[in-house]
């Protein structure tokens, strides 16, 4: 469904009455009001998980001064960082941070706002990262209407219901909001089981050289 048919959606389950262009008849929850209920909810289901739907990649490249790349755009979490072909090892700050590690491993670290990996390239370096991203929120994008969550179809009525709950917690009809909160929780259910038969668990593995470097 595109953010209209998500839109009337909710509103179907609220009884919102429209008027001849679609706008909402309820002074309380206005069509406005319903999308950012959507972009809330899709922003709560890209929290719960690493979904298989929002795995996706980008190609970095690190600094010669900190080792630095800054995360991409809806960056949620990180996954796996390959270099020159091979897999770099995610690292704990403390190891990463410690004089004593070994110097000749390669790794890698969200810090901040970017990437770094260890130890400092000496000439510009790309990687292709591997992380999860958010779900965009689909109100701020030209032409909102048309646009569509990254979600499978199947799994749509999961932002329905939150988005509902959302509506429902506006009009402190506490009962109905608990309702739907309920119905989201057992999509979510229904999803994450899917999720697990998709998403391969992480492999760790370790990566040294007599002499690491990038270059």
């Amino acid at each position: 469904m595109n953010l209209l048919e998500l839109r009337n959606a909710v509103k179907d389950r609220l009884a919102i009455r429209s008027d001849g262009s679609g706008n909402s008849l309820d002074g309380l929850i206005t069509n406005a009001f319903v999308n950012t209920s959507i972009d809330d909810a899709l922003n709560r289901v890209s929290m719960e998980r690493d979904w298989w739907w929002l795995a996706t990649t980008a190609t970095l490249s690190f600094d010669t001064t900190d080792g630095d790349a800054a995360l991409p755009t809806g960056f949620m979490r990180g996954n796996k960082l390959v270099i020159n072909g091979s897999p770099v090892e995610p690292l704990p700050l403390d190891t990463f941070l410690d004089p004593n590690a070994d110097s000749n491993a390669y790794g890698w670290l969200i810090y901040g706002n970017a990437v770094r990996i260890t130890p400092i390239p000496t000439t510009t370096t790309t990687g292709t990262f591997y992380y999860f991203q958010s779900e965009p929120a689909l109100s701020t994008q030209a032409s909102p209407d048309t646009k569509s969550p990254l979600m499978p179809v199947v799994y749509h009525k999961c932002i329905v219901a939150y988005a509902s709950h959302l509506c429902a917690a506006r009009r402190q009809d506490e009962q109905r909001a608990a309702l739907y909160l309920q119905e989201y929780g057992n999509f979510l259910k229904s999803m994450s089981d899917d999720n697990r038969a998709t998403i391969q668990r992480r492999i760790k593995f370790s990566r040294a050289m007599s002499d690491a470097a990038w270059s």
